[in-house]
């Protein structure tokens, strides 16, 4: 067996980095902490991370986001199930499924399938950004502020944590028999800066140790 060699190494460190990450994210979660990948969580933010308002003027725009995109997608499947009501299909009308060649029936059954399911995740997607507002609403403006700071400084945390009224953000470091993953100085300045916002920066170090065996390949001819 011999060492990783280097046209691997990136692809296991990698996978070291995703398991730390997992870790991690059950952990912060095991104590009580509220914990959401920095990254998901932006982008539930969606066009908030761009306005320069107050608080509760957040929150509210928030909200009416929300709101909107529940509208919007209740009145497009709401279409989409009138185009499919009818017993005989419209003039002209083709399959516009990958699989061609269903026939009418086939076609309004599943359409139809697919029309109720997204109305029902488009409710759930609606409640799951309500519980989203409440948990995070109070802390929109100092995250948002943080957030521009974050983008001149080209550095983005591995996740956001709360508990109680406290708003962690959090750095995940592996640390393996060879020492401590190294702490960046992007991420560094990043994590001290949080405190200017009102926001606890956090380093959270995991202890990992994966290793990975490689064998000599053997080729066989297959034959008919």
């Amino acid at each position: 067996m011999s060492q990783i060699p280097n046209y691997v190494r990136l692809t296991t460190n990698r996978y070291k980095g995703s398991i730390t990450e997992k870790v991690a994210s059950h952990y912060l979660k095991k104590e009580g902490f509220v914990c959401e990948n920095f990254t998901f969580f932006c982008s539930k933010l969606g066009r908030l991370i761009y306005e320069q308002k107050k608080t509760e003027e957040l929150r509210q725009l928030f909200l009416k986001e929300v709101e909107d995109q529940l509208k919007r997608n209740k009145w497009y499947w709401q279409q989409h199930l009138r185009e499919y009501s009818s017993r005989a299909p419209p003039k002209g009308w083709k399959d516009p499924s990958i699989r061609r060649g269903r026939t009418w029936a086939e076609a309004q059954k599943k359409e139809i399938e697919i029309a109720t399911n997204q109305f029902e995740a488009g409710e759930q997607h609606y409640k799951n950004m309500l519980e989203f507002e409440r948990l995070w609403g109070t802390h929109f403006k100092p995250i948002i502020d943080f957030l521009r700071f974050l983008r001149e400084v080209n550095y983005t945390p591995d996740f956001i944590a709360k508990k109680g009224d406290e708003v962690f953000v959090v750095e995940v470091k592996s640390k393996t028999k060879h020492g401590l993953a190294p702490l960046g100085e992007h991420q560094r300045k990043g994590l001290v800066k949080a405190y200017d916002f009102g926001l606890t920066p956090m380093l959270l170090v995991v202890p990992i140790d994966i290793s990975i065996e490689i064998g000599d390949p053997k080729i066989t001819i297959v034959k008919s």
